[in-house]
Formats: C-alpha cells, sequence, structure tokens
C-alpha cells in the first residue's frame, strides 16, 4: 500500500518517472531590448517515455504608431494573444515551435501587429497558436482630445486565433484625456494574460510636458515581456517620433 510520502513524490527513488513533470521555455533571448524583438523557431524533440505535453504559448505585442507635429495615441497597442493545449506525445518524435516577434517602431499614424507563436505537429497541423497584439493608432490635433481628426483604426490580429484549450484575448484599450488644459492625459495599455498585471498605465505629464518641443516620453511604459505592447509616439511643436515597439512572445512546453 503507497504512504502518503509516496503519494507526493516526496521520495524521489519511489516515484514512477512519467509523473514527474519538466518544462522547457522557448523565446529568442533579447526581450524588447532591440528596436525589432525577432522570434525564434525551434523543433523539440520528445524524450523517451514522455507520454504527454501541455504547451502554452503567448504571441508577440503589437507596436505603437508614430506621432509627428499635435499628434498623439487615442488607441494603444494590444498585447500579444495566449493558448495553451494538452496533447498525447507518445507516437509523436517531435513538435516544430515558433515564437513570434514584435514588429517594428512605426512614424505613422497606425502601428504594426505582433506576430503569433504557435506550436506543429510532425505534419505540420498546428494545434496551438496564439495570436499577435494589433498595432496602436495616434491622431492629429490629439492635445487633451481637442480636434480629433484623421481618425485610423487600428483592428488587425496577427496571425491564428481560436487555436488550442484555452486562449485569452487580445486587447487594447483608449489613453485617458482632459481638455481641460490638457491636464490628464496618459496612456494605457493591457498586458499578455497570466505572467503580467493587467494594465500598465503610463505617469500623467500633463500640460508642463506636453508644451515641451518635439517627442514626449511617456514615463513608466516600459514594455514589459511576454507580448507586452508598446506606447505611442507624442509629437509636439517640432519633428516626428517613433511608435514604441512591443515584445516577443513566448512558448512553455510541460511534459510528462
Amino acid at each position: 500500500m503507497s504512504n502518503l510520502r509516496d503519494l507526493l513524490l516526496i521520495s524521489p527513488p519511489s516515484a514512477t518517472p512519467v509523473y514527474i513533470q519538466q518544462q522547457v521555455a522557448i523565446y529568442n533571448g533579447r526581450e524588447g531590448t532591440g528596436v525589432q524583438d525577432g522570434g525564434k523557431c525551434c523543433c523539440w524533440v520528445v524524450p523517451s517515455g514522455v507520454t504527454w505535453a501541455t504547451v502554452e504559448v503567448w504571441g508577440a505585442g503589437g507596436d505603437g504608431g508614430g506621432g509627428c507635429c499635435c499628434m498623439g495615441q487615442y488607441k494603444s497597442p494590444g498585447s500579444g494573444g495566449y493558448s495553451k493545449k494538452t496533447i498525447n506525445v507518445t507516437t509523436l518524435s517531435y513538435l516544430n515551435v515558433c515564437v513570434g516577434g514584435s514588429g517594428c517602431c512605426a512614424q505613422q499614424c497606425c502601428g504594426t501587429c505582433g506576430f503569433p507563436s504557435f506550436a506543429k505537429c510532425p505534419n505540420d497541423a498546428v494545434f496551438v497558436c496564439a495570436q499577435g497584439g494589433m498595432g496602436g493608432c495616434t491622431v492629429c490635433g490629439h492635445m487633451g482630445g481637442q480636434a480629433c481628426t484623421g481618425l485610423c483604426t487600428s483592428a488587425c490580429m496577427c496571425g491564428c486565433g481560436g487555436v488550442g484549450d484555452f486562449q485569452g484575448p487580445v486587447w487594447n484599450v483608449s489613453d485617458h484625456q482632459n481638455n481641460f488644459c490638457t491636464n490628464g492625459n496618459y496612456q494605457m495599455a493591457l498586458q499578455a494574460f497570466k505572467y503580467q498585471p493587467n494594465l500598465r498605465k503610463s505617469f500623467d505629464p500633463c500640460v508642463t510636458s506636453m508644451a515641451i518641443s518635439g517627442c514626449n516620453v511617456w514615463q513608466g511604459m516600459m514594455t514589459t515581456w511576454p507580448g507586452g505592447p508598446g506606447a505611442g509616439g507624442q509629437g509636439c511643436g517640432g519633428g516626428c517620433c517613433w511608435g514604441g515597439w512591443g515584445t516577443s512572445g513566448l512558448a512553455v512546453i510541460t511534459y510528462g
């Protein structure tokens, strides 16, 4: 008869190897440190004796739109999506896993989308996929929400959605504005599922920062990994500025 020590796997010699869970993570190693955060693909060879694998994937975050004179973000980039799938790997020799990279910083009104992360069986069938985040949008005359013109809408979601046992959504939100002397203007972005807080918020630059000529630095908007969205550029009084890029995705394989 098994005792509690055996059931809890406290005593390694008594543990059956098939019940011991192991993990491997796949990512590009840069984690948002480059202008364009590239992805990574690899072939995971199923170890001997392994019968199942749970694959979790995070898509890359979307990139913020750029801004020139008197332009600023009105719609944040989207976080990378999330998807999870458990499969039987007894008869599989390997899995192909690809982690999506971000797009690139954009000097235009609409940022680019992040790329998806996914995993495929040897027959090239995709069994789990998380889409990339949508790009952010900037608008002319966006100084506290006054005289908004030239709207663009970013609706792209790069890659395959709805593939897996469980999917986390891709979100983007509007920034906060106030018309009273451009006070109360800050950017917000939703984070990638599971490993991050739900909301990232910049400091409020208020009127002093908004009056500075050139590109505004949105403090507190450090892009997080995995799948974190970038931030939009804010131009004021001269020059054009780039939108911030999102970060790459991640894949985690838990198996036993």
